[in-house]
């Protein structure tokens, strides 16, 4: 009788790369974690303490700009492309829809982060867009204002409006050529700088860039 040979189970060498997958899995849940509780800690924390040093605004939001902002606050202690806006502003002469700051590199100091109050550095220029809505611009003029494309449409002390707005000096010029009326810029404490121009769709944006942010914020965050 013949002796059959001894048949040896191969054992199949354990794959390597599905522990690194998991790992690798795991530092990129890591990495989102602790970018999506910085954003969340900063955007909060300096939006309430901006929001409790202003009067007169509805609602403020910080926005931590470009990823990853961990690194950037964390390590360069900055957001990059960060930005702040102030909603619903009751001001003088004229109310603000929205004041929006952005900078390249906004700075807030960490140790003052940590006790709830936002402390505002920074790097100059810092860009303000101001926002006046059909709403704003009716409330001043006491009349109704609509948009269509860059045209404005009101009906005021009865003559019947449909133009371009207008910059001129410090002023937005509503005229037919016949009828003239004019609605101041929102003052310093919110517009620091003279726009080149203005913006107009559904309302009026107007820009400029200066060495400070807005007083009103400044004030907030100091």
């Amino acid at each position: 009788m013949l002796l059959q040979p001894s048949r040896t189970k191969r054992i199949k060498p354990k794959s390597k790369i599905r522990p690194l997958i998991f790992k690798l899995f795991g530092v990129i849940v890591l990495l989102v974690v602790i970018e999506g509780g910085t954003r969340a800690c900063v955007n909060g924390v300096t939006s309430r303490s901006i929001q409790n040093n202003t009067l007169g605004v509805g609602h403020v939001s910080v926005a931590s700009g470009a990823p990853p902002a961990a690194f950037y606050y964390l390590i360069l202690g900055e957001l990059r492309n960060g930005s702040i806006t102030l909603d619903d502003i009751s001001a003088a002469p004229v109310n603000i829809s929205s004041l929006i700051v952005t900078s390249q590199n906004l700075r807030f100091d960490r140790a003052k982060l940590v006790t709830g109050k936002a402390k505002l550095g920074g790097t100059a220029p810092y860009t303000t867009t101001i926002y006046l809505s059909p709403k704003n611009l009716g409330d001043y003029l006491n009349a109704t204002v609509t948009f269509t494309g860059t045209y404005l449409t009101a009906t005021i002390d009865g003559h019947n409006l449909n133009v371009i707005p207008k910059l001129v000096g410090h002023e937005i010029v509503i005229t037919d050529g016949t009828y003239r009326y004019t609605v101041p810029l929102p003052g310093k404490e919110y517009l620091p700088c003279k726009p080149n121009g203005i913006g107009i769709g559904n309302g009026i944006t107007m820009s400029c860039s200066a060495a400070t942010p807005p007083p009103i914020i400044a004030r907030a965050a100091k």
